[in-house]
């Protein structure tokens, strides 16, 4: 049944919500950075001819090489020839608007990835999600409950800021549907029936979790891999009257994938997942 239901949900919001919502959100990052994509399209060929900044690093061009390559496929190389074919010519404008709108969106998601680096021990520096081993264990503050922001590697970043703002908007949509956070658990007025579904990226469930779970989002951002399009179920028990914890039911399942014969991804593991 909830393959079912996920199958059903994933369809439609791929043929009737995603374009609409892809496009909205190209447009208004285009009017909010005022056309960047235009205002610093001579600027991106002057960076294309920098050199690496250290022993060791990549290029501004590799770095654009190495992001095409993780950007561009066979999917993309297919599906222009097939809206030419059924399209025409008029498909081509289409493609270049859909490009331009999208310019932005790319440009705003490079610099999420600027802001959210964090030093990796070693000079450099890594997104607080991707640490290593050698690095992320060596400061215990950060698999703290309470206190982990206060670890070395995590100074001058927003980490703790975001990371409070993105708990602050579950404890608000938890509380409109009757369930209020006291310390580690929350209050409920009465037992809810509904299902709140949440789609979102690996760090955000993680941040997610870890504060339903009062655990250390590092915990979970290190010692847990949720597949792309993977499903996460928790459940608000109540086992005292008026007081609910939510456990988890499912972690990262990835049934609904193999019963329609789809392969796992493993982005973003670095071992292949168990696909049996």
């Amino acid at each position: 049944m909830l393959a079912y239901v996920i199958s059903v949900l994933s369809n439609w919001l791929y043929t009737y919500i995603l374009v609409a919502l892809l496009l909205a959100a190209g447009l208004y990052f285009t009017l909010r950075t005022r056309f960047v994509q235009l205002r610093m399209f001579g600027e991106s060929f002057r960076v294309l001819r920098e050199e690496k900044h250290e022993e060791g690093g990549v290029s501004s061009f590799q770095a654009l090489m190495i992001s095409t390559a993780s950007r561009v496929g066979t999917g993309n190389i297919a599906g222009v020839s097939i809206a030419i074919c059924l399209g025409g010519v008029g498909a081509v404008f289409w493609m270049w608007l859909v490009a331009l709108l999208g310019g932005a969106s790319a440009f705003i998601e490079s610099t999420l990835a600027q802001i959210y680096k964090v030093p990796d021990g070693n000079g450099g520096t890594r997104l607080c999600w991707d640490l290593m081993p050698d690095v992320w264990t060596a400061q215990p503050e950060l698999l703290q409950p309470t206190g982990w922001e206060n670890a070395p590697i995590l100074q001058d970043t927003n980490v703790k800021a975001e990371y409070d703002r993105v708990t602050a908007g579950l404890d608000a949509l938890l509380a409109s549907y009757g369930y209020t956070r006291h310390g580690g658990y929350y209050n409920c007025r009465e037992t809810c029936e509904k299902t709140i579904v949440c789609f979102c990226h690996f760090g955000i469930t993680a941040v997610l979790l870890s504060h339903l779970w009062n655990v250390s989002p590092f915990a979970v951002l290190h010692g847990a891999f949720l597949a792309p399009s993977s499903v996460t179920v928790l459940n608000a028990e109540e086992r005292q009257p008026g007081v609910a914890y939510f456990r988890c039911q499912t972690m990262g399942d990835t049934s609904h994938l193999l019963m329609g014969s789809e392969p796992v991804s493993y982005y973003a593991s670095y071992a292949e997942p168990f696909q049996g």
